[in-house]
Order: C-alpha cells, then structure tokens, then sequence
C-alpha cells in the first residue's frame, strides 16, 4: 500500500480532518493536505512524519479513539502514547514507501546520498534501520526515554567523554552478531562506509568511531556538556560532618619558605594551603595560572580532595578572587568552569580574565591566602613536570605577591557573574545589574514567556492562586520589568524564543510551570487549560503585530531546569531555574559566540512558528 493510501485510508476510518492532526502534531496542515494527495513524500527519519504521527495518535487520544486506530494499524502498545506514535512511524514506513522514494527520487535502495554528520543523524539512523524504539534503548541503556528522545532530535549532545555513545555501539553490536554478515554488512555500508567489519571488536570500534567523529570539533558539544552539568546540579550549602576527616593536619609552625618540585608537589603545596584556608573564616583567597591544567584535572584522587577543601573554604564564608586564563582551548575553558560549577553558586567566588595576551613563553602561577601563605612559580613553558613552586609564609614576601596579583586585576575584567536569587530581593539586585540590552536577542526558555502574556490571563492567575497582597505586588513587579524589556527591545532589535510547545497530557494535568520563579512568591505556578491557550494565541497575535518577534518551536525541551539568553554580541545569560535558582551573566565575546553557536544549533531543528516570509534566525 502506498504511503498515501494508508494516510488517506486512516484518516477516513478515524474521521480525522487536517487541521485536527495537524494542530495535535504541532505542524502545518497544508503538508498534511501534500502528504494526502501525494504531492509530497515525507523523509526518512524526518521531523515531518514524526510530528504526523505524533499528531495522529493525540488526535486519537482527544477522542477516546486510541483502541481503534491501533487496530487499524495492528499496533498492541496499550495506552502509551509514545509507543504509539513509534509504532504508527513503523507501520507508515514500510518497505513499499522506501520503493516509492525510491523511484521518486532515482536513489539506489541501499545507498544514502547524505552525509550524516549530526550525532542525533547517526543516532537515529542506526535505531531506525534496526527497528529499535526509544523504550527499548532507554531500558537497555538504563536511562529515562526522555533522553533518548532528546539524543535523536539533537536537542542534547553527549559530551565528548561520555559513556552512552561506546555503550551504544557495544549493545548494537552484540544484537546484530547473529544476523547473516551479508545483511549487516547491506545495512551498515551506507552509513558507515565500506568495508564493514566482520569481526565484532572491530565493528564496534569502527561504528564508535564513526558515531564521534564530528563530537571533539563542534563546539555545540562544549557548551552542551557545560549546560548539562549545570541542569544537573544540585548545590549543597550544609557540609557533611566528616568531610574533614579526609584532610591532612597542618602544624601550626611553618618554614618561611619551602620549596616545591614537579606536579606532584606543587598538588601537596595546594592541598596545604587549601587546609589553613578551611579552617579560618571570612579570609580571601586569590588564584591566578596560566599554566597546563593537567595538576588540577589528571588526578582524581587529588580532585576530589581539592573540591573538598574548596567547598569547605567557601562555607566558612572566605571569598575567592580567580582569574581565569581566558585563551585556553575552548574546551579547556569550559572544562575549568564545569569543575568550578558548585563552588559559583554558593555566591563567594569572583572570576575574572585578563583583559591582554600573555607571553607565551613563560607560566605564572600565584596562589595567595590573604596575610597567610602563597605559592608562587615562574618557569618556561613545558617544563611544569620539573618546575620550581616556593611556599611562603613570610608576611611581607605574602604581600609582595598579592600587590602582584593586584596589578594583574586591574588588568582584568569579570568572566561571569554569579547571583544567587534565593529571594525577590536577590532579584531585584540581579534586575539592576547593568545587562547591556543593545542587540539581537535569542532565548532558550523553559516555558511561555511571561512577557507575552495578556493582561487579563495574568490577573486571572493571581485571583486563583490566593497569593498575599505582598506576594502578588511581586508578582506584578517581576511581570511589569519583564514586559518592558520585550517592548522597548523589540523597538530596535530582534527577540527569537525558542520553546518547546508542552503536549496535551501536561496541560490536562497541569505540569506546565508558569514564567514566575519561585523565590518571588515562595511557590511555583502551573496552567490551566484556557489560560495556556489564551496565551498562545496572544504569541500568535505578537508575532503577526511585530516583524522583529520569532517563535521557534522545539521538539522537546532539552533542560527541564535552564534558561539561556544570548543579547548581543556581549553578553549571555544562563539561568538554573528549579530549586536553588541562580544566574549566570557572561561578558566574554567568546562564551558569547558558544552559546549563541549553541542556540542556532538548536533552532535548526525547530519549526518556525509566525506569519513571516523570512524564517531564519537573524544574524548574531
């Protein structure tokens, strides 16, 4: 049966119109109408019969016609809508559609004349020639489904380092072993070229090779892996009563000097200076080096420790000035700010990066504990394994080195700052910081703008939720900052939303957060079905109203907990939002670049939702 003919023959035996599956699947109801008449032939793997069979399957639930249009389609899946739709995509795409583009096309069977480069491609490549669900890889992967979906329509990205993708390979490999070669090999050579491999460790090695090959240079994958460990996070502001256990016991009478040699020693000197900053209170440490990071990075053992020690100091409440050597490799950047992820959002640390080049012939390291020790090092570069690192305790040498590191402050400028809004007035401090609103804006939201709710919504979600005449004055507060922004931006510039559209199961059950943080009224605030609708046809108004207004829709969120907003070409903001909310407002260039890199990536592979002619991103 012709891909059409099964359309046209489910959507007259479940009565569907159009617009009723295509407003269930989130897309254009005149594809459906191309689709019908055979006028256009869906993608392999494409967005286009994901929405459609996503839209099929809602609309059925809405009806309370799921039973019936899984008999049509000899599909035992019960109620779940998600295995549904996997199934409705196997049943459309049979053999007898790939024989239809096929000679619609003139491409040979088994070649592909696209070049998958995306992880989420090959991802989803795989999977479908091999007929594997995502319930299926999620239970063997022991992972939520959730993800799976978001590995293959590339809203998340396994970091470069990560298990999943050689995990992946292994399974893949142990499940197709018992097909004849000549098969695997008809399947496989398309995508991951010839020859393929008969034996299985080789197959394996050569499938994950195939599968990373685009992870080390894209930088998406960077700041994706940065973004996950933020979403991840969850910051602990009360230290276990034995973590001291694990530090070593410093005596009170120290050498003026002692002398360090090599990586090794130099993590001794910094354990040991790290342990007199635990056990005083409200002192300040300063940190500076330029050297290769590998005595921070290459020794777990050591890591974990210096964490230890870090979250102790920062509990005691002494404040820690860094500067970051900001012309490290991107991923070396990023993989520093990774590690100092739970020790920014406890609110003490100042980071910095200096604002010239340096010499790339010579490494300077100097960490100083005010009034207490330093550790100071200067030696050409390469040499670290051997370098000299001088421990000092002698006051006025102590001081020498912090107006040193003074100088290289005032040639500095803040890499990030970090405010953690555990209440309104957090938020009010944050609202004031000077955020340069003087560019082409792009956000990565976690639901609805509040921005561009109605009036009257607004006000019938306030008389709901028996908020106190306090907490509602802040409500309209955050609201109000909020509306003017959107307007008086939108007069000069452009604002692009990216968001995922929540399905039909969340707003019945109102699992759909309101744009109100918590810390402003002390409780989260969810949808209700009317109120959600008549915000979205507000949006739909806006972006008819305002040329400078884009709405991009993502198949899926890819954080439950982030918001992201690139403004300009100066600044970025990331925000976690769940609990412990805290802000992160970059000033460099270049985190500005990776992230606005991050969020065209992601808008890719979303739908423009407006009435424009123009539907790509503008510019950044």
């Amino acid at each position: 049966m012709m891909f059409k003919s099964k359309l046209n023959y489910l959507f007259e035996n479940m009565r569907f119109s159009n617009v009723e599956v295509a407003r269930a699947g989130n897309f254009d109801a005149s594809l459906i109408s191309r689709f019908r008449t055979g006028k256009r032939i869906p993608s392999k793997g494409s967005r286009q019969i994901y929405c459609l069979c996503k839209g099929l399957s809602r609309a059925a639930q809405e009806r309370g016609t799921l039973d019936q249009l899984c008999i049509l389609c000899k599909i035992n899946a019960g109620n779940d809508l998600e295995l549904i739709t996997d199934q409705l995509l196997r049943w459309l795409d049979t053999p007898d559609l790939k024989k239809e583009r096929t000679s619609k096309n003139e491409i040979p069977k088994t070649k592909s004349t696209k070049k998958l480069k995306a992880f989420s491609e090959k991802l989803n490549a795989l999977m479908e020639t091999f007929d594997i669900s995502n319930i299926k890889l999620a239970q063997v992967m022991h992972i939520d489904a959730s993800l799976v979906s978001r590995y293959r329509t590339g809203m998340r990205i396994p970091t470069a380092n990560s298990w999943f993708p050689e995990q992946f390979c292994q399974w893949l490999v142990k499940k197709i072993k018992s097909y004849p070669y000549d098969k695997v090999n008809e399947l496989l050579s398309p995508l991951i070229g010839d020859p393929v491999p008969k034996k299985v460790i080789e197959l394996k090695k050569k499938l994950l090779e195939w599968m990373q090959s685009e992870l080390e240079t894209d930088e998406t994958i960077i700041s994706s892996s940065f973004l996950d460990k933020l979403n991840s996070y969850e910051p602990i502001f009360e230290m276990p009563s034995n973590i001291t256990d694990s530090f070593p016991v410093i005596p009170e009478s120290q050498p003026d000097s002692e002398i360090f040699y090599g990586i090794e020693c130099l993590r001794k000197a910094v354990i040991k200076l790290l342990t007199i900053a635990a056990s005083q209170d409200e002192g300040t440490l300063y940190l500076y080096s330029d050297q290769p990071l590998d005595w921070l990075t290459e020794d777990s053992e050591f890591a974990k420790l210096w964490s230890s020690l870090m979250s102790k100091v920062l509990y005691r409440k002494n404040q820690i000035y860094i500067i970051h050597n900001i012309h490290r490799s991107l991923s070396e950047m990023l993989e520093v700010i990774q590690k100092w992820i739970p020790l920014y959002m406890i609110g003490l640390i100042k980071p910095y990066y200096l604002n010239n080049k340096q010499n790339s012939n010579f490494c300077q390291t100097k960490f100083i504990l005010s009034g207490k020790c330093s550790i100071n090092s200067s030696f050409v570069y390469g040499t670290q394994d051997s370098a000299e690192y001088e421990f000092c305790t002698e006051k006025s040498r102590v001081e020498y080195q912090f107006r040193q590191f003074n100088e290289l402050l005032n040639n500095s400028l803040p890499l990030v700052n970090v405010f953690s809004l555990r209440n309104p007035d957090d938020f009010r401090a944050f609202t004031q910081t000077y955020i340069k609103k003087s560019g082409h804006e792009i956000h990565l939201r976690y639901t609805l703008p509040i921005s561009t709710m109605p009036d009257e919504t607004f006000e019938s979600i306030l008389l709901r939720s028996n908020l106190s005449h306090e907490e509602k004055a802040l409500a309209e507060e955050y609201r109000n900052n909020n509306v003017e922004d959107f307007i008086n931006s939108l007069k000069e510039y452009s604002i692009t939303d990216l968001i995922a559209i929540p399905d039909e199961n969340e707003i019945k059950s109102h699992k759909v957060k309101i744009d109100l943080p918590r810390p402003i009224i002390g409780k989260t605030l969810f949808y209700e079905e009317a109120e959600l609708s008549s915000h979205l046809a507000n949006i739909k108004r806006l972006l008819t109203d305002n040329e400078n207004y884009y709405l991009y829709i993502l198949p899926e969120s890819p954080f439950e907990n982030i918001f992201i907003s690139v403004i300009g070409e100066e600044q970025s903001i990331v925000v976690k939002v769940d609990n412990h909310v805290t802000a992160f407002l970059f000033n460099h260039p270049h985190m500005n670049r990776t992230l606005s890199s991050y969020l065209n990536s992601i808008a890719e592979k979303a739908t423009p939702w407006d009435n424009k002619e123009n539907n790509t991103l503008p510019a950044y």
